[in-house]
């Protein structure tokens, strides 16, 4: 992963690399700003746009739907597990 807050353009690209291939996410912080995902399998390239919405509005739709009908958002806390006594 490599991110700076302190260059002209904020840009944060997250790199995964794996047994089958590669993704790049070249500006997953801020997707309404670049989209793009990179993903490499077999030597070859796929572009990807996956849409440019604020992250912040995936965000407002879950806490929406957890009012409005009881559903937990996808990052409600959990309870820590105990370590038997």
């Amino acid at each position: 992963m490599r991110c700076s807050m302190a260059a002209e353009e904020l840009r944060m690209t997250a790199r995964i690399v794996g047994d089958e291939g590669e993704v790049t996410a070249f500006n997953f912080v801020l997707p309404h700003r670049d989209d793009r995902v990179l993903v490499t399998v077999d030597g070859r390239e796929e572009l990807e746009e996956l849409g440019r919405r604020p992250s912040y509005a995936y965000q407002l739709e879950a806490f929406t739907r957890a009012v409005r009908t009881g559903t937990p958002p996808p990052t409600a806390p959990t309870t820590p597990s105990r370590p038997p006594s």
